[in-house]
């Protein structure tokens, strides 16, 4: 299991060559990025393809390499396999069948991230991409809410700004930290707070795959009500721009989301629809 660099190619460690240098085949989530980086490192061996939906047949002809008695390097495009990446499945059938993993580590983005951010990543919550569905991206984010945790996410470009608004409508004004192209020549870091985070973003240009790291929950049991009452208030705004649904539905659909009591909820839809302040 040999990580790869994440961005800039000096990240490789002496270690990693070495052991593809000594590998007869090469396992590839995409062949076309790691055939630029065997080429770059002038070494040429064998690769086979493992994208998420053929694993298992990769690890099929692994197998039968193994037993010709070859050694072979599982990578990914970029960081270490397995983390937010395929690799699992290819992994978990080596070890069915007796074979040793040697974990060879290096960049991960995640870590990297952390390491950068300024925020406590003593304990942090790794969510991974967040859930692409508006109600279920909610939902989601409901259900970690009170994690004291660090939590950090993946974000594909196209959908970041969506994903910021609903962080910051279920977790409330958080300081966040963004960071893109990590290592790479355009590097982006940007520290601020959900509540600002939009118009950081403004003169950034969103290409490329996002890490989002934000402040875990506060403390203490009056704290959290008041902030799960806030987020009611600000999930309210925003679920009411998109989801034309009757009073009773979306007091129903918003407590099941919050927590909160459905009386509470249908009170402050009461007060005027759609003109609750944000936060």
């Amino acid at each position: 299991m040999v990580a790869t660099p994440i961005g800039n190619l000096q990240d490789i460690t002496y270690r990693a060559v070495e052991t593809l240098k000594k590998c007869g085949v090469v396992v590839a989530e995409d062949t076309r990025e790691t055939r630029r980086l065997l080429s770059h490192l002038n070494i040429h061996a064998r690769l086979l393809s493992a994208h998420e939906h053929r694993e298992l047949d990769a690890a099929g002809q692994v197998l039968s390499l193994l037993n010709q008695g070859m050694n072979a390097a599982l990578v990914t495009d970029a960081g270490t396999p397995a983390i937010s990446d395929p690799g699992a499945r290819f992994v978990a059938c080596m070890r069915e069948n007796g074979v040793q993993i040697v974990p060879v580590p290096g960049p991960s983005s995640i870590v990297t991230a952390l390491s950068v951010s300024g925020l406590f990543a003593n304990r942090f919550y790794f969510g991974g991409f967040l859930p692409a569905k508006n109600n279920e991206r909610l939902h989601f984010l409901q259900n970690i809410q009170s994690l004291p945790d660090t939590l950090v996410f993946l974000e594909a470009p196209h959908r970041l700004l969506a994903s910021l608004e609903a962080i910051y409508s279920v977790l409330g004004d958080r300081p966040v930290f963004l960071a893109k192209e990590l290592t790479k020549l355009h590097e982006t870091l940007l520290f601020t707070r959900l509540s600002m985070v939009q118009e950081g973003l403004k003169e950034i240009p969103i290409r490329g795959e996002w890490v989002i790291v934000v402040e875990g929950a506060i403390h203490g049991h009056e704290e959290r009500t008041e902030t799960g009452k806030q987020s009611a208030l600000r999930l309210i705004g925003h679920i009411t721009k998109e989801a034309p649904l009757s009073m009773k539905d979306l007091s129903r659909v918003l407590a099941e989301l919050t927590g909160l009591s459905r009386g509470w909820v249908y009170e402050q839809l009461l007060k005027g629809r759609g003109e609750i302040e944000d936060g």
